[in-house]
């Protein structure tokens, strides 16, 4: 089981012990002891009162326990920012939610269009914007820094050359890319840079002074190293052209302070308004719904949003109908960690990995040829969720480039973050499995191959 997967399992466990502070030192404490993260900070609100806890230090080096001002990366948490400032503007009579996002942007922008049909400003709200996931001419100088030199130009160049597949609209598909071209564009419309419009729009209202992207001087002491799953020390990321989708900085005490925000709805500061507008519900996703930025669980009234970047992973989620809001941060490292809820082993032989492939009813996978083919071969659906390098997980991305290939040929399930994994589990009865392959290559087959090495030709 990933890190990514784990830790949002343990979340989730974090915030149904919201009453007593000793049932979340019980789900977080594991975590530390184990290395398994070097620091994880959790804090819960309801009724208006808040409890907050800490573990571990704030690197390997530094022995500071973490608190309620330690400042972590909150990743794609910042996407719900985004939706907020959309709703702001909106309320504010600045855009419309059905406005092409092109009006937005001058003209060295050609934004995508299928069959006529334009991107608006609420499709790259609720991910139904049918633009890819990542940028196709996203290509990391940097693997710690992945975004740092995704410029506007590359923004630009990447969007000329995006062809889109279906209509906009029409489906949900998360995207980093959507969810960066509409804080560009907000930022383009109000003439000032994504970061400020954040401070002046959002967090200055709600209180909220350690919500940021750029560090100051003085902020360095109060940040938590991030690092990888090998303990390796990653740098805090610049996200450039992308930063709404995943660039701002916060704290504990600012973040109960905004979920507390959107749980009240009852501040005086026209953000008010705005949080209302956001969470309203959008459409459906398949494993839920979604408002705008706001992922919805199935019971209808859960609110949530993950975010991971390198060294860092967030969740934060909140409830009305129980008035309850909870935020975690942790950062990552070397563990010795054991699964406590699903049986596990480190290795096993070939007989007892055919025998378990056999019994299987799915197999979840990474984007592992050997494991798809096995899955191929014995006729089991399988869901194959890519290991990625900007997490550390691999040293390229070459699993996401495979498992983009085999969503398109349709021939496997895929998905790509813990959210479509959670949804795909709770709909087990739609995937089917492909038909059987033949564990041995076809006499044709062989035969082009083999004249393809002796002569160069192709031909059969």
């Amino acid at each position: 089981m990933s890190i990514r997967i784990s830790l949002a399992v343990a979340t989730l466990a974090a915030a149904s012990a919201f009453a007593v502070a000793p049932d979340i030192d019980n789900h977080a404490r594991p975590f530390i002891d184990s290395k398994r993260v070097v620091a994880l900070s959790v804090g819960v609100i309801k009724d208006g009162k808040s409890i907050d806890r800490h573990f571990g230090q704030l690197s390997i080096e530094d022995k500071t326990k973490p608190d309620i001002d330690t400042f972590y990366e909150i990743g794609s948490v910042t996407k719900v920012f985004t939706t907020t400032l959309l709703s702001d503007m909106v309320k504010r009579g600045q855009v419309k939610l059905d406005q092409p996002v092109e009006q937005l942007l001058d003209d060295r922008f050609e934004i995508p269009q299928f069959k006529k049909r334009k991107i608006t400003l609420r499709d790259l709200a609720t991910h139904q914007s049918a633009l890819p996931r990542m940028p196709h001419n996203f290509a990391p100088k940097d693997p710690k820094n992945p975004y740092a030199t995704y410029s506007e130009l590359r923004l630009i160049v990447g969007l000329a050359e995006t062809k889109l597949k279906r209509s906009p609209g029409e489906k949900y598909a998360y995207s980093n890319l959507g969810m960066g071209l509409l804080g560009h564009a907000l930022s383009k419309k109000a003439g000032k840079p994504y970061e400020q419009l954040i401070i002046d729009r959002i967090a200055k209202p709600l209180g909220m002074k350690d919500t940021k992207i750029t560090f100051a001087k003085a902020d360095r002491p109060r940040i938590a190293t991030g690092y990888d799953a090998a303990h390796n020390e990653w740098p805090n990321w610049d996200l450039n052209s992308l930063s709404a989708a995943g660039a701002i900085r916060s704290t504990v005490r600012d973040m109960l302070r905004f979920v507390d925000a959107n749980l009240k709805l009852d501040t005086k500061a026209p953000i008010n308004d705005a949080m209302k507008l956001t969470q309203t519900r959008q459409a459906g996703t398949g494993m839920g719904s979604i408002a705008l930025g706001w992922h919805i669980a199935r019971d209808g009234t859960t609110y949530w949003h993950n975010g991971q970047t390198g060294g860092y992973h967030s969740y934060i989620a909140f409830n009305r109908k129980f008035n309850i809001g909870v935020v975690v941060f942790a950062q990552i490292g070397r563990t010795q960690w054991r699964p406590r809820h699903i049986a596990w082993t480190r290795s096993m032989d070939p007989d007892a990995f055919r025998e378990k492939f056999r019994a299987a009813r799915i197999v979840v996978a990474h984007a592992g040829m050997g494991t798809i083919i096995k899955a191929r071969e014995s006729g089991k659906p399988i869901i194959v969720m890519p290991r990625r390098a900007d997490v550390g997980e691999h040293r390229n991305d070459h699993q996401l480039a495979t498992a983009r290939q085999l969503r398109e040929l349709g021939a496997v399930s895929v998905a790509f973050d813990e959210q479509e994994l959670i949804g795909q589990l709770e709909n087990l009865d739609r995937i089917k499995a492909s038909a059987a392959i033949d564990a041995h290559a076809s006499n044709r087959l062989i035969h082009t191959l083999s004249n393809f090495i002796q002569t160069g030709s192709m031909a059969a």
